[in-house]
Parts: C-alpha cells; sequence; structure tokens
C-alpha cells in the first residue's frame, strides 16, 4: 500500500467518525478526493503526492462542512444514470430478448429470454452479432473503472459504450429485416439492454464533464 492510499484510509476514518455520510456517499467523496490529488499533480509535476494530498484536503473543507454540502446537493445525475444502467443491463437477461420461430414437421413459436439470446447469438457464425454479444464487456468493465482511479480511461468508456448501444440498437432490427421477420420479434428485453449501455454511457460523460470543469476552474483560478 502507498503512502498516498494509507493518507486516504485515514482521512476516511475520519469521516466516518465525524460526519454520518453513507459508505455510498464516501465513496463518492473518496474519489473526488483522489481525483483532486492527481489533477493538482498534473498541474505541478513537482508536488510529491503527501503534499497534493494536503492541497485537495483543504479545497475540499472540513468533514462537518462537507456532511452539509453533499446532504444540500444531493446526488449527482451521473451516478444515477450509471446506476439505472447498470440495473437495465442485469434486468434483461431475465426478460424475453425476441420471439423465435422454427418452421420444420411442426411450427414452433416462443420466446427466447435475453441471456439465452447472448449465448446463442455468442456462438453463431454472424461476427457482427458475436461483435454485439461481447460488448456487454464494456458495461461489466464500468464497474471495475468507479472503483478506482478514473484519469482518461473513463472518457474512451463512455465512447465505447455510446458506440456499442447505437451498434445493438441498429444491427438487431436490420438484422430481422434483412431475414425476413418483423422488427416486432425483438421483445422488450432487447430494448431494456441496449438502453442499458446508452444510460452508462451518458453517465460517464456526464462525469466527464464533471472533471474537465474541475480541471478548467483549477487551471484558470
Amino acid at each position: 500500500m502507498s503512502d498516498l492510499d494509507r493518507q486516504v484510509r485515514r482521512w476516511r476514518k475520519r469521516q466516518e467518525r465525524r460526519t454520518s455520510l453513507s459508505s455510498r456517499e464516501l465513496d463518492e467523496l473518496e474519489d473526488h478526493l483522489r481525483a483532486h490529488v492527481d489533477l493538482d499533480m498534473a498541474l505541478s509535476p513537482s508536488l510529491t503526492p503527501a503534499t497534493a494530498f494536503v492541497q485537495a484536503t483543504a479545497a475540499m473543507g472540513a468533514p462537518e462542512k462537507l456532511s452539509k454540502e453533499f446532504a444540500r446537493a444531493g446526488k449527482p445525475r451521473w451516478r444515477w444514470l450509471v446506476f439505472a444502467g447498470w440495473a437495465l443491463f442485469a434486468v434483461s437477461f431475465v426478460l424475453p430478448a425476441y420471439t423465435d420461430h422454427t418452421t420444420g414437421v411442426l411450427f414452433k413459436v416462443g420466446t427466447v429470454s435475453g441471456w439465452d439470446a447472448f449465448w446463442t447469438v455468442l456462438f453463431s457464425d454472424d461476427r457482427l452479432g458475436q461483435l454485439s454479444a461481447v460488448t456487454n464487456l464494456l458495461v461489466l468493465g464500468s464497474l471495475l473503472i468507479l472503483r478506482t482511479s478514473w484519469r482518461g480511461r473513463g472518457r474512451r468508456l463512455s465512447w465505447l459504450l455510446g458506440g456499442a448501444g447505437a451498434l445493438n440498437l441498429v444491427y438487431w432490427p436490420i438484422f430481422l429485416v434483412t431475414h425476413g421477420d418483423p422488427v416486432s420479434f425483438l421483445q422488450p428485453g432487447y430494448w431494456v439492454w441496449a438502453a442499458s449501455f446508452l444510460c452508462v454511457a451518458a453517465g460517464l460523460w456526464l462525469r466527464n464533464r464533471e472533471w474537465a470543469s474541475t480541471r478548467m476552474e483549477k487551471e484558470t483560478a
């Protein structure tokens, strides 16, 4: 564990003792503190992590002030969007994704869940379809991004998620039409799944804007 990590742990324990902030709220404040330290060190390369940490904690203010400001500001919109996207993503795998019809001796019609659709497409011969299935890793990757230092990775991931959401939203209706099936074969699970990518992407994009605003204010101060 680095000296900075130890300082952050001690700072967090002080917040836990002196404020009524929840674990999630403390996670957000810790994320903001680390971002502040990273920004100070990027703008002033001669700064040591210890000095940057002292400056960041001074700028954030005393625990009592933090608690009041956090209560007044409420939850930032980007967190709600990201959490909503994750929830939609999880639910989409148990909802019906599309209508399956098979012709043969008997005519069979049924719905396929999002989870079954994922495995069917992943092991199909459709390369674009396989790419669409693999984009699920981007949503899972956003879970890791939010638990680590953001830096430039959140910006790249927001664009990748947005592009994946557009691909998933456009490709499958076109796929059905070109195979002679109506778009109405796509069930709620599909639309919820595609929307989840756009929600997470929008949340990350808003978070990146917040970082950019903080950086601009710091540079012009």
